[in-house]
Order: structure tokens, then sequence, then C-alpha cells
């Protein structure tokens, strides 16, 4: 008997590249690496850049290191924009949180005219010389082959449903797991996990 429920390596690269391409029209429609090139180089980062997307979540790194004050024009544009459901903002320069970038985080919730889709964007406005990521997109790009591709999305969304997700492990995790460590399975991931003290 088979599970109707499971999602085929092949379904979860169509619904990968289906959100890459709801992913740009998002992108287009708020024009908002328009809006953030007035500050800054946006760079897109994690699972839209790496071809990795199992929910609707856009990275964007602004590489310039600004004031506060200097956010607020940015803010304003976006927030006058049709469709924006919520706007965050958080001061990290203090690094209050360790585990993240130096710099000031932007998130939003977005939904367009045209869809009941609502998009989360997390936006870090950073220092280009801030050593917050020992793997960059093009050393994980460089690793990536279909079959390490297939077990990404394949444990990201066996994975997401965990209440632990983000709090005790990420998808840079699983990154981390597959493409340094030949995790294959759930079962790998666990023992990676355990490795660092931390379990599902």
């Amino acid at each position: 008997m088979t599970d109707d429920s499971v999602i085929t390596p092949d379904e979860l690269l169509k619904q990968q590249a289906e959100l890459q391409s709801e992913a740009q029209s998002v992108l287009d429609s708020l024009e908002l690496l328009k809006i953030l090139s007035e500050k800054g180089r946006p760079i897109i980062e994690g699972s839209m850049a790496l071809g990795l997307m199992t929910w609707r979540d856009i990275d964007i790194s602004v590489m310039q290191k600004i004031a506060k004050e200097e956010l607020n024009t940015i803010v304003n544009s976006i927030w006058t924009r049709q469709g924006i459901l919520s706007l965050n903002l958080y001061d990290n320069t203090n690094k209050d949180r360790p585990d993240q970038p130096n710099g000031f985080y932007l998130g939003l919730k977005y939904r367009m005219a045209s869809s009941v889709n609502i998009w989360k964007m997390d936006i870090w406005f950073i220092d280009p010389v801030d050593p917050r990521l020992d793997l960059t997109q093009d050393y994980l790009r460089s690793k990536l082959t279909q079959e390490k591709r297939e077990i990404i999305l394949t444990l990201k969304n066996t994975l997401a449903p965990n209440p632990k997700y983000r709090k005790v492990y990420s998808s840079r995790d699983i990154y981390l797991a597959v493409l340094e460590f030949d995790v294959t399975d759930l079962e790998g991931f666990k023992q990676y996990l355990s490795k660092t003290n931390r379990e599902l």
C-alpha cells in the first residue's frame, strides 16, 4: 500500500519551479529590488537563489551598512504598495541575537491581488564585509547536484511541519547536512543534529 500523501521528488521539483515563478512575480509586482537598490545592493539568497523552494518565503540581503534613519524611506515606499499585510523592523546592530546578522531586519507579509497566497519576505541590511556566513551562496550552489537537490527538497518538505523548525534547526542545517556531511534521509539528519546536542 502506498501513501498518497507522500510527495515524490518529481512533484517537489515541479512545486519548486512553480514557487520560483510566483516569487519572481511577487518581486516584480512590488518592485522590491528597485526600492531596495536605492540604499544598497540587494542579493536574493536562500532557497530562491539555490532553486530549493518548498514554501512561500524570499530571503534578501542588502549589502550596505546604513543608519537606522535611512530605513524610513524604504519602509514608506514599501508600506504604500498594495497587498502589504504586515511590516516588522528589528535592530540587531548590537548583536542582541548573536545567531543573526549584524544589521537591520525588515520582515514583510504580502499577498498579490490575483492570489490568495501569502508570501513572507526576510530582508537584512548588513555590512558587505560581515562574516556571518561560512557557507556562501556560490559555494552551496557548487555542491548541489540533482540528487542532492531532491534530497534537500524532500527533507525540507518532511520537516517543515515540525514545531522545532526555525527554533532548533533551520534550512541551513539541512543544506549543511546534505552538502557537507552526505546526509541522504531523515534518520541521517537526526544523527547530524545529535552531534550538536539537538533533536527533532
